[in-house]
Formats: structure tokens, C-alpha cells, sequence
């Protein structure tokens, strides 16, 4: 059962049975410009990991909230069916 400890984004409907999934609340998407400002034009200073899929920023929202951001590298597969 979905509580708010395991997963900030889903809500529970308590009238559906146990074996319906959560539903996701509260999610954002966020523009580009918004994203270089959060990550200080994704700073290398701000680079926290990577992959094959692209590099992860750590970034700040103007509330302050501290967030991680994955970018997509330019000409990754990684996703792609095989």
C-alpha cells in the first residue's frame, strides 16, 4: 500500500481495492530555461554523476529545494530498443 514515506508523489485511493496502483500526484515538469537556471547553465561545479544515458546536476529551486537533474547526452542509444 502507497504511503507518502515511500513515495512523495503517489496518493492512495482508499474506496479501491489493495491491488489498484497509486496514483501519481504533485509531479512537475520544468522547461529548459528554468533547468540552467536551477543548475547554474549546468555547471560542471553542479555535476554530481553520469552515464550512459547523459550526466545528473544537482540543482536548487528558487524555494531552495535541493533537486537532481538528469540530462540526456546528444546521440545516446541508451533506451532504444535493440
Amino acid at each position: 500500500r502507497a504511503t507518502g514515506r515511500n513515495n512523495p508523489f503517489a496518493k492512495w485511493n482508499k474506496s479501491k481495492s489493495s491491488l489498484d496502483a497509486p496514483q501519481l500526484m504533485g509531479a512537475k515538469a520544468f522547461t529548459l530555461e528554468e533547468l540552467k537556471k536551477c543548475t547554474e547553465n549546468f555547471s560542471e561545479a553542479n555535476a554530481v554523476g553520469g552515464g550512459g544515458y547523459g550526466q545528473v546536476y544537482k540543482g536548487i529551486l528558487p524555494s531552495g529545494q535541493l533537486i537532481a537533474i538528469k540530462r540526456a547526452q546528444q546521440g545516446s542509444s541508451q533506451g532504444e530498443l535493440e
